[in-house]
């Protein structure tokens, strides 16, 4: 089988994964929202932090160096297998006790006994980073498909019956953590994989000695990831968290369904290309012309739209977090592309440069938020930051991408904003029949989504009459392997 068709069946099953995920979270979340309060969200938002840095923590980088490595034993994989369960012990152990401390920081003390339950997902996930690595490089989706769906259906009933009963935040919690049980347990029944007594420490070396690198730029994408919440946690106040976590996760939405299965077949495609700069130069531009033209689309209506869109589906409590939609939405836009340009990156540059693009990249965020600190700003300059920040780290990103693929940065700069103007007419346009024409004629809701629907239209009918290369470039990618 070509790598091409390889991909494509990887995709469709990757994509199931995905979407059918994502559609049972979304109209979980929407749910939830209604029936829990922002500052249930927000509580659980300023956990994210802890949890993210502990499983980058636990990986190490060993699960892409898994994948990337082109002769695998099995020494390999138990080595590394038994690297993540203690590295998740001594974490946890250490979150555990640290509970109190983290309580203190933020003044809440109901946060002790949440952060000491919640931080048992860390044990938990670190029993699959071995399995799914195997399944990834292997572009197995299928089978994670078939265990990742129910994992998230019976978590989700579980959260919502606690809601319903009125357990707060600790719905939240519980639904999260069973959610990775079911997902650990699923990898164990049906996993071929299993790990034998064996640990090999110069191989657990040649894994680290690959990871370490991807494991300081991953902590540093987890602190600044997580960073807005810190910050609105502790200098603003926990209902601005869960307007902050909700609008991530509206956002997170057409991401994790596009951008989200396609991501995981980056990495073993570049890889088995990445002696061929002919051919991973072609490859880069296909996909990212790709990837804009169908992601950029739906976060600029979204970003347009955002207030509409909140209120419609998480009720009038939540209209305040339009603006940070709004942030969040257009930040999004120029982040899809840096994380594919990090993706190439990390194959034809090494951890290294990765290490370097990253530090590089994050000091310029951090600085944006100590500002805004030290200068007192309301919330709302610190949601400005958000955008701000991903317009310079994609030219940051794009940069170096550019420069060790041997390519023009101003032509693929010029690409880049000769898309976004299509984007911008379409929304544009449909703005105006939002706002002026259709008021009269149907309610708000009919309004919106009949506006969207003439806007993505003209979208399209722009994008075949100026663009048709683009979808030669869809069509090419999904039928040939050249």
């Amino acid at each position: 089988m070509s790598l091409k068709k390889e991909a494509l069946r990887g995709f469709i099953w990757t994509y199931a994964e995905q979407s059918g995920g994502q559609i049972i979270n979304f109209f979980v979340n929407i749910l939830l929202a209604r029936t829990l309060f922002p500052a249930d969200f927000g509580i659980l938002g300023l956990l994210f932090v802890f949890i993210t840095i502990a499983n980058v923590l636990v990986d190490g980088g060993m699960k892409i160096s898994i994948i990337r490595k082109k002769e695998v034993t099995d020494r390999d994989y138990t080595s590394v297998f038994f690297a993540n369960i203690l590295m998740s012990c001594v974490l946890y152990t250490i979150i555990f006790f640290l509970a109190p401390y983290i309580s203190e920081f933020y003044k809440k003390p109901e946060l002790v006994s949440i952060v000491r339950v919640f931080s048992i997902t860390i044990v938990l996930q670190a029993f699959v980073f071995v399995q799914s690595a195997i399944l990834t490089k292997n572009l197995n989706f299928r089978q994670q498909s078939l265990m990742k769906i129910p994992s998230i259906i019976l978590s989700s009933a579980i959260g919502i019956i606690l809601a319903l009963l009125h357990f707060g935040v600790w719905s939240l919690v519980w639904m999260y953590l069973t959610q990775t049980f079911f997902w650990a347990l699923f990898h164990w029944i049906f996993s071929d994989w299993k790990p034998k007594l064996v640990f090999d420490k110069s191989l657990f070396k040649y894994h680290f000695n690959f990871g370490y690198k991807l494991t300081l730029v991953e902590v540093l994408n987890a602190i600044i990831s997580n960073a807005y919440q810190i910050v609105i946690g502790k200098y603003y106040n926990v209902l601005n968290v869960g307007y902050y976590t909700q609008s991530l996760t509206l956002r997170q939405l057409p991401i994790s369904n596009i951008y989200g299965p396609a991501s995981k077949l980056f990495l073993p495609i570049f890889s088995k290309i990445q002696d061929d700069e002919d051919r991973v130069v072609r490859t880069y531009q296909q996909i990212i012309s790709v990837l804009i033209v169908v992601v950029a689309p739906i976060l600029t209506f979204l970003a347009v739209f955002s207030e509409q869109i909140i209120v419609f589906l998480y009720s009038e409590k939540w209209r305040v977090a339009a603006p940070f939609l709004f942030h969040l939405a257009v930040a999004g836009i120029f982040t899809v592309v840096c994380s594919f340009n990090l993706t190439v990156l990390n194959i034809i540059g090494g951890s290294k440069l990765l290490l370097k693009i990253e530090f590089i990249n994050k000091i310029q965020i951090i600085l944006f938020i100590i500002a805004t600190i030290f200068l007192g700003l309301p919330i709302k300059y610190l949601l400005y930051t958000i955008s701000i920040s991903a317009i310079v780290s994609y030219f940051i990103v794009t940069f170096f991408a550019t420069k060790h693929l041997k390519i023009d940065f101003l032509q693929q700069l010029f690409s880049f904003v000769r898309l976004l103007s299509i984007v911008v007419i379409a929304v544009f346009f449909a703005y105006i029949l939002f706002t002026f024409c259709f008021q009269s004629i149907f309610l708000q809701f009919g309004n919106l989504l009949l506006s969207i629907a003439l806007g993505l239209s003209l979208y399209v009918g722009l994008t075949f009459l100026f663009n048709r290369s683009i979808v030669n470039n869809l069509l090419d990618l999904l039928k040939n392997g050249n």
